[in-house]
């Protein structure tokens, strides 16, 4: 699709690339992929399990991977498009970053130095209103439940390093 290729979408594709492990040959392994793959799945489905998260993430993995060790930037923002075409509701390259960027932003932590050089670290928190919004009109428009409330991302995110380690 043409839209893969937006320079809004890839700038938000080359962000995600930016905080990925690298292995020395500077492709992902399928740990950081795991890793990856339940954060963002944690943050868009309110009501996954852990184990449905790595369920779906050993199944994508080996879909993506086709019995490789790793995954290069290409294959990674495949992969990663994908999951923004499959959530957007419109076809402008705008719509997808922006979605992208709220992922993003959502599964990540983000440091900063604060005052006389001590280090921040701020967690990612619940997605706006909007984005819960969106979420419930996704799932009830496939005929799918969303009574449970999303559940606080840090919460989410720590039971999933754990899950991974």
């Amino acid at each position: 699709s043409a839209l893969r290729h937006d320079f809004h979408v890839q700038l938000q594709l080359k962000r995600f690339w930016q905080v990925l492990a690298k292995q020395p040959d500077q492709t992902i392994g399928r740990q950081e992929f795991l890793k990856m793959h339940q954060r963002i799945c944690l943050a868009l489905v309110s009501d996954i399990t852990l184990e449905e998260t790595r369920k779906a993430g050993v199944e994508d993995w080996k879909a993506e991977t086709k019995g490789k060790s790793s995954m290069t930037q290409d294959e990674v923002f495949g992969f990663i498009y994908e999951i923004a075409d499959l959530w957007c509701t419109g076809i402008t390259g705008e719509e997808y970053a922006r979605f992208l960027k709220k992922v993003l932003a959502g599964i990540t932590v983000r440091n900063r130095l604060g005052a006389h050089g001590k280090l921040i670290s701020v967690s990612p928190s619940l997605p706006p209103q909007p984005l819960q919004h969106d979420f419930a009109k996704f799932w009830t428009r496939r005929g799918r439940p969303t009574e449970r409330p999303l559940p606080t991302v840090v919460a989410a995110l720590k039971a999933a390093e754990a899950a991974v380690k």
